[in-house]
């Protein structure tokens, strides 16, 4: 687990399927699953929000030209 996420407050991740995930307080996921903690992401500026679908896929499949 990344130091920043252990840094946070709380966590969400996947509860096994694409539909249910799990919300709960770091310190406690932590204490649970006592995970090795590693610093291997770097902190940086939040991605703007993408709104329009069709845009992101265009600009992947087209390389941006």
């Amino acid at each position: 687990m990344d130091r920043s996420l252990a840094a946070a407050p709380e966590i969400i991740f996947s509860a096994g399927t694409l539909s249910e995930s799990i919300r709960m307080s770091s310190d406690e996921f932590v204490r649970l699953a006592k995970p090795q903690l590693c610093s291997f992401a770097e902190v940086g500026e939040p991605a703007p929000p993408k709104t329009d679908v069709s845009e992101v896929l265009w600009r992947e499949e087209g390389g941006g030209k």
